[in-house]
């Protein structure tokens, strides 16, 4: 839909970004990852002809649906080779964090969507993968969170790229 209708090409040719972050719909790496494929090969090419780098949003499965996890890590992980893009393991850390902990819940009450500690968790890891650092330590101060939830994502974020 965003590569057809043109505003993100323009978007991207006008702008100087460093990376332009992609991250497709869901379900579609489980569904069809070859259609997921094609659509980031070519936003791929206009992200690299403006001068930088394609980042892959690497997503979390919807709660009720866990085993799904890997067909969605395995989607992003073998595009993001292919290509030579940055790949932002979020559901990497989701799923090590949620094997581990019962709290806080990173799922908000539609069991799709990131609570605020799973929407942390995502800041987090997105931060150590684009900054080639630890977000260990970073100050929070987020209603809703506590200083120690705040640290346990920090942990699982950099955990997840160990």
């Amino acid at each position: 839909m965003h590569w057809n209708k043109g505003d993100a090409q323009k978007q991207i040719r006008q702008t100087r970004y460093n990376f332009v972050v992609l991250q497709e719909q869901s379900t579609l790496p489980i569904k069809n990852p070859l259609r997921m494929h094609e659509n980031i090969r070519l936003f791929d090419k206009e992200i690299k002809d403006s001068g930088a780098k394609t980042a892959l949003y690497l997503t979390w499965a919807r709660q009720n649906a866990p085993e799904t996890q890997t067909a969605i890590t395995d989607a992003y992980l073998s595009i993001g080779e292919e290509l030579g893009a940055v790949t932002v393991p979020v559901g990497v850390a989701w799923e090590n964090f949620i094997r581990k902990h019962k709290s806080p819940a990173l799922h908000d009450a539609d069991k799709s969507h990131p609570s605020l500690a799973g929407s942390y968790l995502a800041a987090c890891v997105f931060f150590a993968v684009l900054f080639d650092e630890s977000p260990m330590g970073i100050s929070s101060d987020l209603k809703g969170l506590s200083k120690a939830g705040a640290k346990l994502m920090q942990e699982a974020a950099w955990a997840a790229l160990q």
